[in-house]
């Protein structure tokens, strides 16, 4: 079979998520609804409607963010690493997964634990409420800096 190219552009369906929820429309298998309120979005399967349908994982990266010395406390959640570092982000809820990507020489100290936590309320009734738990040894002696934090969103936030 030839391959042939096509100029066109794709317009997907867009709307709010209550209107979504409201219609509750079966998108065509490969079809995308944007829930353009959430900055999320589905794809058809052309059979089951839409509130039935998985939000596309969403990644978010954020890079350089700096934890100062001052924002260590202490912190029982891991016997090993007695002190925790709180690092607000916006739009995080306590169902996200997060990781922690440390620089070399970070990662090699043995200082930092191997996982993190995300905090928030599930419903993210405000999206300033949620953030990562970074938890340590011991406090670091200056300010450090996290080269890279990714943040998969939980499915699904309606």
């Amino acid at each position: 079979m030839a391959n042939h190219s096509i100029d066109s552009r794709i317009k997907s369906k867009i709307d709010t998520w209550n209107s979504w929820v409201y219609h509750d429309p079966i998108l065509l298998a490969g079809e995308i609804g944007i829930v353009s309120d959430k900055n999320k979005f589905k794809v058809g399967d052309g059979s089951s409607i839409f509130t039935a349908l998985p939000f596309v994982d969403s990644v978010f990266r954020l890079t350089n963010q700096s934890i100062l010395t001052s924002a260590w406390v202490s912190n029982a959640t891991y016997a090993s690493y007695p002190y925790r570092a709180t690092v607000p982000l916006f739009n995080v809820g306590m169902d996200d997964d997060v990781d922690i990507v440390w620089d070399l020489t970070d990662a090699m100290s043995g200082n930092f634990c191997p996982v993190c936590d995300s905090y928030g309320t599930a419903d993210l009734t405000s999206p300033y409420d949620g953030g990562v738990y970074i938890y340590a040894a011991a406090i670091p002696a200056s300010t450090i800096t996290i080269p890279k934090i990714m943040i998969h969103k939980a499915d699904p936030i309606p």
